[in-house]
């Protein structure tokens, strides 16, 4: 017997699509545990739906020597105890900075630098996962210590320049789950929007920006 999946374009996404061949590959490998072509097209399936661990398992059960380690992403990379901060200064030079969505504090966006990082690339990489935005050019303001919670840490402030103008960022920004909401102004504005409402790090790079200027 052969297990025969049938796509009839019926107008629904991929993901359902995918989702349905992996129920059926998986009934057909309980059928047929040796059939290969089986375990080749579930591992496709599993790819293109963004399981990727699920994939490598069954190309594993393909390929009896195919020896890639499976292991946990949180358990490859290692935040440290620093942290890289900055704000962003579009091509009219205003400033963005990003709510939290925690404490609904204004706060420079950035984040924990990972083991190995340096710090310039940290605040890039949590640039573009906080708002979706590739900076295009990284400034190093100035080092100092923050304490949050109790706990002291290193922290590094940049600001990024980006080549857009404020009245383009509407649809160029994507907010991460940790960030609610994002403002841009001119330096005043900015220090007039989160008056009484900023964390520290962000008073911190404001204060290091005015004095750049």
């Amino acid at each position: 017997d052969t297990l025969f999946i049938d796509d009839i374009g019926d107008g629904g996404c991929k993901e359902n699509k995918f989702t349905r061949d992996i129920r059926l590959l998986k009934q057909g490998i309980v059928e047929e545990p040796h059939n290969g072509r089986y375990y080749f097209y579930l591992a496709n399936s599993y790819f293109n739906t963004g399981k990727i661990n699920e994939a490598i398992e069954a190309y594993k059960n393909l390929h009896k020597n195919f020896n890639i380690l499976v292991k946990d992403p949180e358990e490859l990379v290692k935040d440290i105890a620093a942290i890289a901060k900055g704000v962003i200064i579009t091509s009219d030079h205003k400033v963005i900075i990003a709510q939290r969505s925690d404490s609904h504090e204004w706060d420079a966006p950035g984040g924990h630098i990972q083991d190995g990082e340096e710090a310039n690339f940290a605040f890039w990489r949590e640039v573009k996962e906080e708002l979706g935005m590739e900076v295009e050019e990284v400034k190093f303001l100035d080092k100092t210590e923050t304490t949050w919670k109790g706990v002291t840490k290193d922290s590094f402030y940049f600001f990024g320049r980006t080549s857009q103008p404020s009245d383009m960022l509407e649809g160029i920004i994507q907010l991460q789950w940790e960030v609610s909401d994002w403002f841009c102004g001119d330096y005043e504005e900015v220090v007039r929007k989160c008056k009484g409402n900023a964390t520290q790090n962000l008073t911190n790079v404001l204060n290091m920006l005015q004095h750049q200027q």
